[in-house]
């Protein structure tokens, strides 16, 4: 039977559990003020031939040269595992990512289409999940936090 629309606009069914888990999170790393936490979300389709997954990305309002990071999740392929690649850009994306070259190498780091950040075996999207909030994570503290760096000779600095 075909339907006239589809409300998974084509995602992969993993991408989706996926994003059912974080559905569930709130960003407990970022600054809650006034009813509003100091980072923003935003969630996408990714196509990129048959990987047909989603991008997450978190950027910030409120601070100046924070960037944003994008992960991409979805099901590969060849092996059904669950992947995920992140990339970072100045900003958030107007319409989103797409998948032309300059994304796909930003992306893959011009790898091949094995490559990528991290992968779980089919069903574990609970893994994928903790794995993509623990990366916002690490993102947000080298970002909001400077860091002190101890370097040779005794002289810090901050990151």
């Amino acid at each position: 039977m075909q339907s006239i629309g589809d409300s998974t606009f084509g995602v992969k069914r993993q991408a989706r559990a996926v994003l059912a888990y974080l559905d569930d999170r709130e960003p407990d790393f970022a600054t809650y003020k006034d009813g509003f936490y100091d980072v923003r979300f935003e969630t996408r389709p990714w196509y990129n031939g048959r990987e047909r997954g989603l991008v997450v990305s978190m950027w910030s309002p409120v601070m100046a040269k924070f960037g944003a990071i994008h992960i991409a999740v979805f099901e590969h392929r060849n092996s059904d595992s669950i992947c995920t690649l992140f990339w970072e850009t100045d900003g958030p994306y107007w319409n989103g990512p797409v998948a032309d070259q300059e994304t796909l190498d930003l992306a893959y780091g011009k790898g091949d289409k094995w490559h990528v950040a991290a992968r779980f075996s089919p069903g574990e999207a609970g893994a994928a999940a903790a794995w993509i909030y623990e990366t916002f994570e690490m993102f947000y503290q080298r970002k909001a936090e400077p860091t002190a760096v101890l370097e040779e000779g005794g002289m810090t600095h901050l990151r």
